[in-house]
């Protein structure tokens, strides 16, 4: 059975740097919307974050701006409401669970590592949202199932793009989000359906939907996917 994410001598630069890989979840029947929409009355209230769409690319969280429509009208109109949604660990639910072992499984027997965290955000967004600057807490996989989005990270290691002391109050449990400069410079990775994209920690990166259409895309780490490969970045 072929891997449901594709990573061949890719494997070697997990954890070390950001990289395009291609996957099988387009078109998988449990990131369909309507599964999506029985999966967020299953989940607990706090396992779902939402806001309007369009943000600069440093976002105070505080300042963070509501549409005011329920998770559910935010589902079923996400075409044109412009809107950003995330649905946290869905691993909670176990056809969602069995889906993350199952993407996961071909990348612990590529680095030869036992994973045990494992954890799966699916987001869901209007066309034309942002995603602010920010780091992610974990190493990840970015998986592009409907639409087109830009992902564009950043060197860690480049202190136009975050500086030690951001580094630091993000590493004590501050909130991810950063402020983006002008200067730094980072890699876009164009995401559609199929392809994706590997995101080392603490790489910071933001993302911006395509105009066209909405964007389903699903987001799986493991505390110990980038393990053998990871660099401080001090």
């Amino acid at each position: 059975m072929s891997a449901m994410v594709e990573l061949g001598a890719d494997a070697a630069r997990i954890g070390r740097e950001a990289f395009a890989v291609r996957h099988a979840l387009r078109g998988h029947e449990l990131l369909a919307l309507d599964r999506l929409v029985e999966l967020s009355r299953r989940l607990p209230e706090r396992a779902i974050e939402y806001n309007a769409g369009r943000v600069p690319l440093s976002l105070d969280p505080a300042r963070t701006p509501r549409t005011g429509l329920s998770v559910e009208e935010t589902l079923r109109r996400i075409e044109d409401c412009g809107s950003w949604m995330v649905l946290k660990n869905v691993e909670a639910a176990p056809e969602y669970a069995a889906l993350l072992s199952e993407c996961l499984s071909g990348v612990a027997e590529a680095l030869g590592e036992p994973l045990g965290g494992r954890a799966a955000f699916i987001f869901i967004s209007s066309p034309d949202a942002v995603t602010p600057y920010h780091v992610d807490p974990e190493e990840n996989f970015l998986l592009q199932v409907r639409g087109r989005k830009t992902i564009h990270v950043f060197d860690p290691f480049d202190r136009r793009a975050v500086t030690e002391e951001e580094l630091e109050r993000f590493f004590s449990g501050r909130h991810p989000h950063l402020a983006y400069r002008d200067g730094a410079i980072g890699t876009p990775f164009e995401l559609e359906a199929g392809v994706g994209g590997h995101v080392p920690l603490p790489a910071p990166h933001w993302v911006q939907n395509a105009p066209e259409g909405p964007s389903r895309s699903a987001g799986l780490s493991d505390p110990a996917i980038g393990a053998p490969n990871a660099r401080p970045p001090f």
